[in-house]
């Protein structure tokens, strides 16, 4: 796709001087400079500049990043102020050139290119950029038929391509995809607040507000902390020390756990468990919503020599992932960090994902309904424990845990319970109820 965007450059434009789609244009370019007045706006896959030149008319500042030298050579033409915005060579999955404060995203065009698989690793990027609260706004095509160019395939994950024709006559095959309401809330879910979606007849706008949750903020500064005190993963090196003696008396001590395939780790941290389940015999995925965690996962599965698939996501939501992938769903302590609304959304997720035939392993803190030594912090009626005041975990009783999956359409084949005052810990194996 970038050799056809690098030879598209000079003709780029002409898509905007289409006739019936001048009218719908001008009012999107009304809607996005009030949008951005006076905000400092990071503009990924900024092309040949023209939207750049909208947003300059009432922006603070911009910093436009492409990767075809091409087509920043057409944006860098139109001689935009310097002091008002600033073009850069950059790759929109790394963004190594996005340095400084930003409180506004931009995007054209670029949403739909995205394999979906990559969509919620971008987005956490992007907002690791962004100061939180910050405002994000991408604008896409609407699928025409008889007028867009004709979908001619789509692969596996559910990508879908079309085949393009230059005025060279070169022909390129390029994704593009056509998100639903739906998807577009899914992989926004948990991240994103205050979501407007807009249909017109040829675009569509998005708009939301990025805010990272102060639990997941307390998550991402124990792993940095972790690092840089030189620890292997979390709960340091004893504690990794005794994973593999960990999964044999909890996972594998069960008769009916699997002992290979498909393997989804939710939770997966700094790696080390996901280490030892590939060192098992597992093709192992992990997913985590701190970024820190997933960087010093993929040096850690490097140094031990294993491939391993680490995605940066919310485990409430896995549109990256299709349905009856997995075969076995993992919580690797990840199940009491989610709070509220967000326990059902989580389950019924790892259920999609999960083969009919796969197994779910819970592993999960859990009290009994009084213990005198509760921790002050700990509120035995809500089942939450704070950490400086924020809501942090969710300690229910074994009891509880036990209705929330049956109530989600699992079935227990076992269940573990390591009664410890104050807080113990349940491990459950499960599989799908119908």
């Amino acid at each position: 796709m970038q050799t056809y965007y690098n030879q598209r450059a000079k003709e780029f434009e002409k898509v905007y001087h289409i006739p019936e789609r001048q009218e719908e244009l001008s009012a999107l370019k009304a809607e996005l400079k009030g949008s951005f007045s006076d905000l400092r706006i990071l503009e990924i896959a900024c092309g040949t500049g023209y939207w750049t030149q909208v947003l300059a008319e009432s922006a603070q500042y911009i910093l436009a990043s492409d990767q075809s030298v091409e087509t920043l050579e057409v944006a860098e033409s139109k001689k935009i102020s310097q002091s008002k915005a600033l073009f850069v060579q950059d790759d929109a999955y790394s963004l190594e050139k996005a340095q400084g404060t930003f409180n506004a995203a931009f995007a054209g065009f670029w949403w739909s290119h995205i394999p979906k698989r990559k969509l919620s690793e971008f987005l956490m990027l992007l907002h690791s950029k962004l100061t939180t609260g910050s405002k994000i706004v991408f604008i896409d095509n609407e699928y025409q038929e008889g007028i867009s160019t004709p979908l001619k395939r789509t692969d596996h994950e559910g990508n879908t391509y079309q085949i393009r024709t230059l005025n060279d006559g070169s022909q390129h095959e390029v994704l593009k995809n056509f998100p639903t309401d739906e998807e577009i809330q899914n992989v926004l879910r948990g991240i994103g607040k205050e979501i407007k979606i807009v249909r017109g007849t040829s675009y569509w706008r998005l708009e939301y507000r990025y805010e990272i949750s102060d639990s997941a903020k307390i998550h991402d500064e124990k792993y940095r902390a972790a690092k840089s005190a030189g620890l292997p993963g979390w709960g340091g090196a004893d504690r990794v020390s005794k994973l593999s003696q960990m999964l044999d008396e909890r996972f594998f001590a069960f008769g009916g756990a699997p002992r290979g395939g498909k393997l989804l780790e939710l939770g997966c941290g700094a790696g080390n468990l996901s280490i030892e389940l590939a060192k098992k015999g597992f093709e192992v995925h992990g997913v985590d919503f701190s970024e820190s965690a997933i960087a010093w996962a993929k040096e850690n599965a490097e140094q031990a020599n294993h491939d391993i698939g680490f995605n940066v996501g919310d485990v409430t939501s896995l549109p990256f992932y299709a349905e009856n992938t997995f075969d076995v769903v993992y919580d690797g302590n990840c199940f009491h960090c989610i709070l509220g609304e967000k326990r059902s959304l989580a389950l019924s997720e790892w259920k999609r994902v999960l083969k009919p035939t796969g197994m779910l392993f819970v592993s999960s803190l859990c009290a009994a309904d009084e213990d005198p030594s509760f921790p002050k912090e700990f509120n035995s009626s809500t089942r939450i424990l704070s950490e400086s005041g924020v809501a942090y975990r969710f300690i229910p009783t074994p009891e509880m845990i036990v209705s929330e999956l049956q109530e989600a359409g699992f079935k227990i084949l076992n269940k573990f319970v390591r009664s410890q005052s104050p807080f113990g810990h349940i491990n459950i194996h499960a599989i799908h109820a119908d």
